[in-house]
């Protein structure tokens, strides 16, 4: 996974809107129910710490705490949440759904990264497109989805607009739902991203006016982005919520590790938020 999927356990605003499909309940426990149909409105305080690499293959990381306000609102037909982004359900079977998703992602400002020094800076990236998810039969408590994402990739600064071409990140999730003292669940993901030329290009391209001695011309090639593994855990109860992330990323077998700005092979991400709600809805 890259940078802008490891910023979804907040999102990077500090006032955020959630709205979320109501969970499918299982009927082994209140705390479960609980878990996987939440109440339709909730409001809340936290304080939130992320930690990420600049770009895929960056040298540099990038270190967030801040605190955020929040609103939840689950509806039926459009989601935002911290695990999945944004998405607009189309069709969904017992085992099917395809849905539109979005994303986003935070600027990067070139002159706090070293192999990107004097070289122009990374704008706000937004995605969207349509996303296939198949849920495999499991035992109760336990969920495995096979997601197919295809986004459309764009950046901006406000002034102007980039189209930054697609980008295919199959994923496969494995979720377990542990009544323990509290609510909570564990998740595993393993999944690859697949960019075509124009993404590759603005992350690694290095064209003749930013040549210098330590960083030689280069024009990137589309293909693999990624490979990447992803851990969550997340706990609650009736008047807080907290939740950890931890992930791993190789880009050994990236299709340009020759380009001078893609410095390190492996990279680890860390999120973490710890919530209070203020109030919620009665349904």
């Amino acid at each position: 996974m890259y940078i802008y999927r490891w910023l979804h356990p907040i999102h990077f605003t500090f006032v955020f809107l959630i709205l979320s499909f109501s969970g499918k309940v299982f009927s082994d426990g209140s705390k479960i129910e609980k878990l996987l149909s939440p109440p339709t409105f909730e409001i809340g305080m936290g304080i939130a710490n992320l930690y990420y690499p600049n770009y895929p293959g960056a040298e540099q990381y990038t270190n967030l705490i801040f605190p955020f306000p929040y609103a939840y609102y689950r509806g039926e037909w459009i989601e935002a949440s911290r695990d999945k982004g944004i998405r607009s359900r189309i069709f969904e079977t017992a085992k099917v759904e395809l849905s539109l998703s979005f994303s986003g992602s935070l600027p990067v400002d070139s002159k706090n990264n070293d192999a990107r020094t004097g070289m122009d800076d990374l704008d706000w990236i937004y995605e969207f497109g349509p996303s296939l998810v198949y849920s495999f039969s499991m035992p109760q408590k336990q969920r495995l989805h096979f997601q197919l994402p295809l986004r459309l990739v764009s950046s901006t600064n406000f002034a102007h607009t980039q189209e930054h071409g697609v980008l295919f990140n199959p994923t496969l999730a494995y979720r377990y739902y542990n009544v323990c003292k509290h609510t909570c669940f564990f998740e595993a993901q393993i999944n690859a991203e697949y960019a075509t030329k124009k993404l590759h290009q603005y992350f690694y391209d290095v064209v003749p006016k930013f040549v210098t001695a330590e960083r030689p011309q280069y024009n990137s090639d589309a293909g693999n982005l990624s490979y990447g593994a992803l851990l969550k855990y997340r706990i609650q109860n009736d008047t807080w919520l907290w939740g950890v992330n931890l992930g791993y990323n190789t880009y050994m077998g990236n299709a340009n590790t020759d380009s001078p700005l893609l410095k390190l092979k492996h990279s680890f991400n860390f999120s973490f938020f710890y919530a209070n709600k203020l109030w919620e809805s009665d349904y």
